[in-house]
């Protein structure tokens, strides 16, 4: 663990340094002496992320999966370059609904975020309701995620639900935003 946390050290200078090519050797040297180093795998996903080598950042993330399924950040992460591919089948199975309560638990909004835009996106009402549903949990007063319940109730045919959220949206609805929108 100390051996690993002298590459991500090093690894970090060399980053600050512009040096990418022995930032991305010391990073992956984190990560074969101490796999569970956290710091070193978001480092080196970055790294291949801003050389626009996705698939090296997957699979980075992918094995911070294996080796902690429960960490969510790997799966966000994961998420956040899927979605900017537009592989959103792909965000929805990386994210199932049996793991939006521990991401609500965690006030993780970007996670509930992604997965409820990606299910949305692909006509997934079921999936978007879990993640919506949580956001309202998570941000009460935010008008924008009972909106996105309400349509998503909308497109499952639960009318009912539908125009109770939308209700809610309309409530939590900055008056400002309305009267400078015109409608007021």
């Amino acid at each position: 663990e100390q051996q690993s946390a002298v590459h991500l050290e090093a690894g970090l200078k060399a980053y600050n340094f512009g040096i990418f090519d022995e930032a991305q050797k010391s990073f992956t040297l984190a990560l074969a002496t101490f796999p569970q180093n956290n710091e070193a795998r978001k480092q080196l996903a970055a790294l291949y992320f801003g050389q626009n080598n996705n698939l090296q950042a997957l699979q980075v993330l992918s094995e911070g999966i294996v080796i902690s399924p429960s960490e969510l950040i790997w799966r966000e992460l994961m998420a956040k370059i899927l979605v900017q591919e537009s592989r959103f089948e792909e965000v929805l199975n990386l994210m199932p609904d049996s793991l939006d309560a521990k991401a609500l638990a965690e006030g993780r909004a970007d996670y509930l975020i992604l997965k409820g835009t990606s299910a949305q996106t692909i006509n997934k009402s079921e999936q978007a309701i879990s993640a919506f549903s949580a956001m309202t949990s998570l941000q009460p007063n935010n008008a924008k995620w009972w909106l996105a319940l309400g349509v998503n109730y909308d497109a499952g045919m639960s009318i009912a639900n539908a125009a109770m959220t939308m209700q809610m949206a309309l409530d939590y609805f900055p008056v400002k935003q309305v009267v400078y929108m015109g409608i007021a």
